[in-house]
């Protein structure tokens, strides 16, 4: 068999050779085993097929779990003032990680997680927390006064504790409130505008949620955020989860607010912004399907992968279309059915046209925040999953090129076909 990387003559992204050797997609109601005259064809034999790179850790993780980390060493050795500097300087440059995730988000968690760890390990115990780490952590502020960085470091660790009571099992005496109280306390006389501090501002977003989930109070929270730094895809995706949410008081909130999003940022995204607010919405509820605008959301995908063509934001849009939007087993009206099989299609140009690299987390369906990153075991046995997961699925959408024998190989050049020797 030639060398993949020897091959140019039949790249996919060729038009002439397209006519020779076309990549198909099987339609998505395909079985598992498929037929081929009187063959029965396995999806997993047909995955082995597929020659994909495959990163088990993504530069996407490792960056994460990096500034985490490193939040974390610099709380554990009481450097709060470099820790500090870290953070203003990461929302002043608007740092993030190649997928997109503010840095100074990042060290700002990371320095909490230890406080809020304990917390939350006492609570699923089933016993009352210790106070002692929480008010040792209030006593930083009198170390470093006025620092509005160690400031944000304090409120999201009342904010990540609240968020532990609400989740703990049979608590009699739930104590959110008063975490969210004090958080709400701290974050008040910050001004993220004034101190261009986007960090501060996505902390308040998430504190409106729980605080003043009034609709009003949210997009206004999400619209000074987003003011501060639109080209962050993580606010612009939380600010659709929280639009999600008011679906069933205002069937229009997220579209007008897509739209809206999408015009303000056009230099910036195109139609991007109106995919990364939906993008989330559409996974968690069937009412985003209502309203969403197929051919707005596919431009935008396009206009995404076209100004942002990183591997692990290709992966999550594959993966996004492949999985969130595959057809339903349980049936649904025929409007959204047709829907969600527009934005199922889209899958075909992503993986021929972009996909370079397989990133397995991404396709695991497992929260991607290293904050909640599992132990190195299961993280081995998520990657497998995730690796098993997408070549099952690329397999299933070229079944008619590989049926013959033939491979389909993923490079920096394109996807192309290799015929069977």
């Amino acid at each position: 068999m030639p060398s993949f990387f020897t091959a140019p003559h039949c790249l996919f992204t060729s038009h002439e050779r397209k006519a020779d050797m076309p990549i198909r997609r099987q339609p998505p109601t395909m079985l598992n085993r498929l037929r081929k005259g009187r063959r029965t064809l396995d999806v997993d034999t047909l995955a082995q097929r597929i020659i994909l790179p495959s990163l088990a850790v993504a530069d996407e993780d490792l960056a994460r779990l990096s500034l985490w980390e490193t939040g974390r060493a610099m709380a554990r050795q009481d450097n709060w003032d470099e820790l500090a500097q870290m953070i203003i300087s990461a929302d002043d440059a608007r740092l993030t990680t190649p997928g997109g995730v503010d840095e100074a988000s990042l060290l700002a968690q990371g320095a909490q997680s230890d406080v809020v760890a304990a917390h939350t390990e006492a609570l699923q115990d089933g016993v009352p927390p210790d106070p002692a780490a929480i008010a040792s952590f209030e006593e930083i502020l009198n170390e470093v006064p006025d620092n509005h960085a160690i400031v944000l470091v304090v409120a999201l660790a009342h904010l990540n504790i609240g968020r532990a009571w609400l989740a703990a099992p049979d608590t009699t005496t739930p104590q959110h409130h008063r975490h969210f109280k004090r958080a709400a306390a701290l974050l008040a006389p910050l001004d993220a505008e004034e101190l261009d501090a986007p960090s501060v501002a996505a902390t308040q977003c998430a504190l409106a949620e729980i605080m003043s989930p009034e609709s009003d109070n949210v997009i206004a929270a999400y619209q000074r955020l987003l003011t501060l730094d639109a080209h962050n895809t993580q606010h612009l995706r939380s600010f659709g989860r929280a639009l999600a949410q008011m679906l069933a008081d205002d069937p229009q909130t997220l579209e007008q607010q897509a739209r809206d999003m999408a015009e303000r940022t056009q230099c910036i995204w195109g139609q991007g912004a109106y995919v990364w607010i939906y993008l989330d919405a559409l996974a968690q509820s069937s009412d985003a399907m209502k309203t969403v605008d197929t051919s707005v959301f596919i431009q935008g995908l396009r206009d995404i992968l076209e100004r942002k063509p990183d591997q692990h934001v290709t992966n999550e849009l594959a993966a996004f279309c492949a999985i969130s939007m595959a057809p339903a087993e349980a049936a649904l009206p025929r409007d959204l059915a047709r829907t969600k099989g527009i934005l199922h299609d889209n899958l075909d140009w992503i993986l021929s046209e972009h996909l370079q690299e397989l990133h397995p987390m991404v396709w695991s369906k497992t929260p991607s925040d290293p904050v909640g990153a599992p132990r190195q075991a299961a993280q081995r046995a998520l990657v497998a999953q995730g690796r098993k997961t997408a070549l099952r699925v690329i397999a299933r959408r070229f079944a008619d090129q590989l049926s013959d024998g033939s491979t389909i190989a993923f490079s920096p050049a394109g996807m192309y076909r290799l015929p069977a020797m």
